[in-house]
């Protein structure tokens, strides 16, 4: 009995071997001890006793579930044993203080071999998945031929991988960096005599933890108290200044954790190669409470922070905009993570996505500009082993109530770098953190090299916003709804892997969307006029604050010459100019400012391109209506000498 038991075991030893039915070794949990032999052939799953397990056939979601033809609990540990399981198929195990996992596995047939399902115990200290957010995790096949994540595989970056959470591996085995982890690594990159400086933009508005910022420069910023003096010394020194951000969503872990790893990289030798033309300022984690919690956004305030850019409800993104007004950098970056569920047989598996902003309100010269700057990373991230492609098949977007629409609507160069991970846990985590790197670094590489010619654009894209305002021209329209062309220029084919063993099945030679069809429009307007009175006023005047939008008041009893807006049905339409007499007060919100694009997608109330956002003023209910028309008003001359309206 005792030699049929070592060869049973032998046999299990090798098939584990040779086929990786365990986990990944960044996140297997701690091992469940065996307590029955394994049947030849069959596959037994043990997991904790307490802990749930159903398994089904596919990968996709499944009525009914593969029945087991025995199972018992023996020392604490539950075992389920299935004869006849092989191909393709998944379990789902949870229970309560542990995570949920959704794991994929292809068994081999006339197989014999334990699979340790524990999916480990959630430490309850904040950063990771909460029992409701199920982990999803890949087969091993699939990871060791398409999608190996091993540190060792980027020498080049391995003081990325310095971080946290690869060097404190006491955690919870989805649990990212924790916050006082992440604000004790910013403290030991801090040194007196480098090219760090580290700021508190506040405390979080939910858990009154700290808002790190960091910039790096090779300004002296030594006697800069605050960021906002910071910033007002990089203001003379003639360089390219850069905006990176991070984990404005919560459940989006490697993007943080990529941001960290790029704030060491920039602490040595990447930021020897970079400071000489440009400055750079870091926010590693934007939603700071919304990360603890692992949310997409801080539960306590219900507003998705990446789609509030417009409305700026959220202190969160008040602090961009901040951010934004005051260092006014010429470049954006924003990291993200994008749905990481591996649920079809065969699918698209890019390790990282990247789109830039760009939009109709822009000059051909940016929109081009922009357009080419999205692809830059493709080649070499190729090289590096890593599938490269643009974000859910745009070059670019339309949605200012994002992010990088938003900064290009203000002539800010935007990027956006998204890596697959979310409902992934820590699954594959060097290989996302290393994705995060790599692009920013050859984005960051390319700009400086080209950072007067970066510099030039954004001040030409700056001062035409400005000049656009100040002037009536009929010919000069606002894109209301904006459709996209698919380009070949930007063609770049996606490979379509086989979510079993990794193999490539099939190549997709989709043209990538490009949104550059005006197809609804409006002529711009120099100004918008509001009554005092308006119900909202106090509010309106927060938002325009929070955009830096400068305005001021006509007296009562003014009567300017205007066009207002009515509904007509379901329609917005121009009641023709007409003279407007205001009792009380009138706001003039004029166009001829940076933020002029920002106002003119506030003001204009029927803005399709952010109607599933409610992000013009209208859309959210703020401004009054007497029948069907809007007290909302336009003005259609130039501007005079003082920049004001006749």
């Amino acid at each position: 009995m005792k030699q049929l038991t070592l060869c049973i075991l032998a046999v299990f030893l090798l098939t584990a071997m040779l086929f990786g039915c365990g986990g990944s070794p960044e996140t297997t949990p701690t091992t469940v001890p065996e307590t029955t032999e394994p049947p030849l052939p069959g596959v037994l799953f043990q997991v904790p006793e307490g802990v749930s397990l159903q398994v089904y056939p596919g990968f996709t979601d499944q009525p009914y579930e593969v029945l087991a033809q025995w199972a018992e609990t023996a020392d604490g540990i539950y075992s389920v044993y299935y004869p006849d399981l092989e191909g393709t198929c998944h379990y789902i195990a949870s229970g309560e203080g542990y995570y949920t996992v959704r794991r994929n596995l292809l068994i081999p047939a006339n197989s014999s071999m334990v699979i340790n399902a524990d999916p480990g115990k959630r430490t309850g200290t904040g950063c990771e998945p909460s029992l409701t957010s199920t982990v999803w995790q890949p087969t091993d096949q699939f990871v060791e031929n398409a999608a190996p994540s091993d540190p060792d595989l980027w020498p080049e970056i391995a003081e990325a991988f310095t971080t946290p959470w690869f060097t404190n591996r006491d955690r919870g085995a989805h649990q990212s960096t924790t916050h006082g982890e992440m604000m004790a690594f910013l403290q030991t990159l801090d040194d007196a005599d480098d090219a760090l400086y580290l700021y508190s933009l506040g405390q979080s508005p939910s858990k009154n933890l700290e808002m790190p910022l960091l910039i790096f420069t090779q300004t002296d910023l030594s006697g800069a108290s605050t960021w906002q003096e910071a910033a007002a010394l990089l203001q003379d020194n003639g360089k390219l200044t850069v905006h990176f951000q991070a984990q404005i969503h919560g459940n989006e872990p490697a993007a943080g954790e990529g941001a960290l790893a790029l704030a060491k990289l920039l602490d040595g030798q990447l930021g020897t190669q970079l400071l000489d033309t440009m400055d750079i300022y870091l926010v590693p984690r934007v939603n700071i409470d919304g990360s603890e919690a692992y949310a997409r956004h801080d539960r306590r305030v219900d507003v998705d922070m990446n789609r509030d850019m417009l409305l700026a409800l959220t202190t969160e993104v008040q602090l961009h905009h901040q951010l934004l007004q005051t260092f006014h950098p010429h470049v954006r970056f924003d990291a993200h993570e994008f749905d990481g569920r591996c649920d079809a047989t065969t699918q698209k598996y890019p390790d990282v996505t990247v789109s830039t902003g760009f939009t109709l309100h822009n000059s051909q010269e940016f929109q081009e500009f922009s357009g080419d700057l999205a692809g830059i990373p493709f080649e070499a991230l190729q090289e590096k082993g890593l599938r490269a492609t643009y974000y859910s098949g745009d070059v670019n977007g339309y949605n200012s109530t994002t992010g990088r629409i938003y900064a290009c609507n203000r002539g800010t160069v935007s990027i956006l770098i998204e890596t697959k991970g979310i409902h992934m846990g820590t699954n594959l985590y060097a290989r996302r953190v290393a994705s995060h790197v790599l692009t920013a670094r050859e984005y960051l590489t390319y700009l400086s090299e080209n950072a007067d010619r970066v510099m030039d654009l954004v001040a030409r894209e700056r001062s035409r916003i400005i000049e656009l305002g100040s002037v009536y021209d009929e010919e000069d329209l606002l894109p209301l709804q904006t459709g996209a062309v698919q380009d070949a220029k930007y063609l770049n084919p996606e490979p379509k892997l086989s979510m079993a063993d990794g193999t490539e099945m099939e190549v997709d030679r989709k043209r990538p969307n490009v949104y550059n069809v005006a197809q609804r429009t409006r002529v711009r307007p120099t100004a918008y006029v509001l009554p005092a009175d308006t119900a909202e006023i106090e509010l309106i005047l927060q938002i325009m604050e929070h955009h830096g939008i400068a305005y001021y008041s006509l007296p009562a009893g003014s009567s300017v010459a205007l066009e207002q807006y009515r509904m007509n049905g379901d329609a917005v339409e121009l009641v023709p100019e007409n003279r407007v007499y205001f009792e009380t007060e009138a706001y003039v919100f004029p166009m001829n400012q940076l933020a002029g694009n920002i106002l003119s997608i506030l003001m204009e109330p029927d803005v399709n391109d952010v109607a599933a956002n409610r992000g013009t003023l209208a859309q959210l209910g703020l401004i009054d209506k007497e029948g069907s028309l809007y007290r909302l008003y336009r003005y259609t001359h130039d501007l005079d000498e003082t920049g004001k309206i006749s």
